[in-house]
């Protein structure tokens, strides 16, 4: 965490896709340059080479878990282009994120 309470500044990896979950809480992601509040029960996925960070919101508080993974097609090392990041709620069928 650095001194304006932002976690994974400047995190950016060309290869590996991030997928952040938020059981309970609230966390404020920036992802590229697009900013995203991500609450109970709901995900963000930022495809890989997309720089972000997040950082708990005026709630301070967040049960969240996140996963590193890259795709691969048949078996080789070719890259998957995954669209822009984009959020999903568990809880409600709406859907938010890029257009």
């Amino acid at each position: 965490q650095d001194e304006h309470g932002l976690y994974g500044v400047g995190y950016c990896s060309n290869t590996n896709n991030k997928f952040y979950f938020v059981k309970e809480g609230e966390i404020e992601i920036t992802a590229g340059d697009k900013t995203f509040i991500v609450s109970d029960n709901e995900w963000l996925l930022i495809p890989a080479g997309i720089l972000h960070s997040y950082r708990l919101t005026s709630k301070k508080y967040a049960k969240l878990y996140w996963v590193h993974f890259e795709l691969l097609l048949n078996r080789g090392r070719e890259g998957i282009s995954l669209p822009p990041p984009w959020a999903l709620s568990t809880s409600r069928s709406r859907s938010f994120g890029s257009d």
